[in-house]
């Protein structure tokens, strides 16, 4: 499956990425840190361990991947690798002419260095193409691994880049351009950037993975987690119950749910979390700035405001949303929603609006500066619970929604009166656990889920969409053409993406909107159907 997705701008990833290279350091690094997870681990049968026997076990598992190493040494005979004097290059003996260039086995095969550099072609990153990440999780080998796609859009073309193994299984991901590091002297934060992206996973850690490199076997950093190094004095003694690490200062304790990178303050990240926690931290230092506690259940949902950067909102598992601004933190303005939040998003176009989906299916739009009042709207948008909501950039009044009933809908946002424009069955996506419209391009939209697949498409291709938002040319229009001859949605719709090359059968279902939450759960309830027949 895959569980999120992320965009990466154009322009921001390497023309050729690196590879990463091994060094003994890394390796010794390695084994050390094998070493620890051994001892902090325990046995799987629970079994009491003493400190001697735990440090003992450590060095078994040290010694074991010594031996392996000497073993390929001895069978490659890599000692004397420097001494060998055979071959082209083994000294003057070895020296070789050729009457011609093509008897040369150096020069015959310079046909192939051609085809390496064509290779090397294919494999660099243009500044035209469009990147895209995803978290997918194998549930039958339970590997998780972070995929690096690359989509060309000129060419409709969709593929895998490189990938990232990843050490548990990921929940949400957000990508920035900001090293974990301060900058080199001389060099401004505006002059230090990269191409990074942190992970939220069921451990309390982010991870940041640097994109640019391929084959790497570590994140660049860690924000909270646990320390590294020597276990501590609470994993050596002897306990039955599970050990437990020792956590960084200012870590989450639990499953990171939620993660947003401030494109303003560059350095700035939030996260939602399983502790009912939502943390700030500075991504050059490394370091928890900052901890709210104004939700008293699992964060789901954080996003900054894109216009007033310092304002953040959250969504809850205790059925709330709520907004502060970073500078004084404690002042919190939140509003009850219907049911868990799944997802929570401010309208580019309106950033005094933000909606919010739950998991009765309802999305609601709320005015930040009335927090208290009812909802703007209150639309029934999926028969199960709705898992994203997604503004697109530059196409004011445009934006889609997801969810587990396997549905994608587009609506238009028409003056707090919502009109689906189109409504299709993700049969190749399954469960719809993600989606996400592209920065770059205002009508590209990207879709995952429950069966693993990816799809990525243009929702110029629905004529509804086409129709209302684009001019003859398929550009955005500065205002939406609601005129009576535009046709309100498409009873019939397909996904054209690279993954499903056959067209998709979907079915329009009619959007209900309320004024009211309470309105909502009173339409879902089942209708009385009386008793048949009289006295």
């Amino acid at each position: 499956m895959i569980s999120a997705l992320s965009w990466v701008p154009r322009g921001a990833a390497k023309l050729i990425p690196d590879k990463y290279e091994m060094t003994d350091q890394d390796v010794e690094k390695l084994r050390q840190q094998a070493a620890v997870e051994a001892v902090a681990e325990g046995d799987e049968e629970d079994k009491e361990e003493t400190q001697e026997e735990a440090v003992a076990r450590a060095r078994a598992v040290a010694t074991m991947m010594t031996q392996e190493d000497e073993n390929i040494a001895k069978e490659f005979n890599l000692d004397n690798y420097d001494e060998e004097d055979d071959g082209i290059l083994g000294g003057t003996k070895a020296l070789t002419f050729h009457q011609s260039n093509e008897e040369d086995p150096l020069l015959a095969n310079a046909e192939n260095d051609e085809e390496d550099d064509s290779d090397a072609e294919d494999f660099s990153i243009r500044p035209s193409d469009a990147l895209l990440l995803c978290a997918r999780t194998d549930s039958d080998e339970g590997v998780s691994n972070l995929e690096v796609y690359v989509y060309e859009e000129d060419k409709d073309n969709l593929y895998v880049h490189h990938d990232i193994i990843l050490p548990a299984y990921p929940l949400c991901l957000a990508w920035f351009d900001v090293p974990p590091s301060p900058p080199p002297e001389g060099k401004t934060l505006d002059e230090h950037k990269g191409n990074y992206v942190a992970v939220g996973t069921f451990n309390p850690g982010i991870e940041i993975w640097n994109l640019d490199v391929m084959d790497v076997l570590e994140p660049s950093a860690e924000l909270g987690g646990p320390v590294k190094g020597e276990p501590s004095q609470a994993d050596k003694k002897k306990k039955k119950k599970k050990r437990h690490r020792e956590l960084k200062p200012g870590s989450h304790t639990d499953a990171v749910m939620s993660l947003s990178w401030n494109q303003s303050q560059r350095s700035l990240l939030a996260s939602g979390s399983g502790d009912a926690t939502v943390k700030l931290w500075d991504i050059g230092k490394e370091a928890c700035i900052y901890t709210c506690t104004h939700h008293n259940s699992k964060v789901q949902a954080v996003a900054w405001n894109p216009t007033e950067t310092s304002v953040l909102l959250s969504g809850s598992f205790d059925r709330t949303v709520a907004v502060f601004d970073a500078r004084n933190p404690t002042a919190v303005a939140s509003a009850s929603v219907s049911s868990d939040v799944e997802c929570a998003s401010w309208n580019p176009h309106n950033p005094q609006l933000l909606v919010v989906s739950t998991d009765d299916g309802l999305v609601t739009c709320h005015d930040a500066r009335m927090m208290g009042s009812p909802p703007c709207f209150t639309l029934q948008a999926h028969d199960k619970a709705t898992t994203s909501v997604s503004f697109s950039p530059a196409v004011r009044d445009l934006f889609a929604t997801s969810s587990i009933d396997k549905t994608i809908k587009i609506w238009d946002m028409n003056s707090f009166r919502p009109t689906c424009l189109v409504s299709t069955e993700a049969k190749e996506i399954g469960a719809v656990f993600c989606l996400s419209f592209y920065t770059d391009s205002p009508f590209m939209l990207a879709a995952a889920g429950s069966k693993g697949k990816l799809q990525v498409w243009d929702s110029r291709h629905h004529a509804a969409v086409r129709s209302r938002f684009c001019n003859a040319s398929g550009a955005p229009l500065a205002v939406p053409n609601r005129s009576s001859d535009v046709p309100l949605a498409e009873e019939s719709s397909s996904i054209p993406a690279r993954s499903s090359p056959d067209d998709q059968d979907a079915s329009m279902d009619d959007a209900e909107v309320f004024e009211n939450p309470v309105q909502a759960r009173e339409a879902r309830r089942p209708k009385s159907k009386g008793r048949k027949g009289g006295a």
